[in-house]
């Protein structure tokens, strides 16, 4: 049996009434806590109430066969020499069905391969979320109901081409491969993160030796800086990508 990884919940909590204010868009405003007149989900009206970012993804649903099918260009995401952060309940990918649920709730470690692999392959079209969601589903990597197997990252990662392995907790390995020029995706339970399982990506160190992660479910999370011993507890395995 293989241990999975899904998306959960974030630990922080929300006043769904005040959603309208945190929230950049108006889009929460439209949404009740029951959901059910608006043709939402429960576990997606759950999201809105605990995640304000994503409060107009989870609006903008009854209206997701919009952004179906789409070809998705990510140039204008992404920075020269960065890993992209690429977010999970993003309009282009996260309405995509990824085992029992939608890709925005579902699809954490997707998200996080496509970030390292698009970054390493120089920005190949063929590394996009949707086309990585895809890829999971083609080659039995989806865990339904419960997001993806391990297997995604360390072999679905050699199946397009990169070489993957694992590395010890210890901080010396982690500055050792950033400094290398790899990327490093990393299963994290609960904690600052999550309240199950989740991936994130590490996709650098800053001048102060502070880690710079991409998490595919919080803008704000990926914006600050981590000390490494501030997730050190919540690490349960790590993968090097080049």
């Amino acid at each position: 049996y293989q241990l999975t990884a899904r998306y959960d919940l974030p630990v922080v909590q929300y006043d769904f009434a005040a959603l309208r204010e945190e929230n950049e868009s108006d889009a929460a405003g439209s949404l009740s806590t029951t959901a059910d007149t608006v043709n939402i989900t429960e576990a997606l009206a759950e999201l809105a109430q605990n995640n304000a970012e994503a409060a107009d993804f989870v609006a903008d649903y009854p209206n997701r066969q919009n952004y179906l099918g789409r070809s998705i260009d990510l140039a204008s995401d992404v920075l020269i020499g960065q890993v992209p952060l690429l977010l999970q309940w993003d309009k282009r990918w996260g309405y995509t069905i990824y085992g029992n649920d939608v890709a925005g709730l579902t699809a954490c470690g997707p998200t996080a391969l496509s970030m390292a692999a698009y970054y390493l392959t120089g920005g190949d079209p063929k590394m996009t979320p949707d086309k990585i969601i895809q890829f999971a589903l083609d080659n039995g990597y989806c865990a339904p109901g419960n997001g993806s197997y391990w297997s995604l990252i360390y072999q679905g990662g050699e199946d397009l081409g990169l070489d993957v392995w694992e590395i010890d907790k210890g901080y010396a390995s982690v500055k050792e491969e950033l400094e290398g020029g790899h990327v490093i995706i990393c299963l994290v339970g609960p904690g600052a993160f999550t309240t199950d399982g989740h991936f994130i990506v590490i996709a650098g160190m800053d001048s102060d030796g502070k880690l710079i992660i991409n998490d595919s479910n919080s803008r704000t999370r990926s914006e600050k800086t981590w000390d490494y011993y501030e997730i050190y507890d919540q690490i349960d395995t790590m993968w090097t990508l080049c």
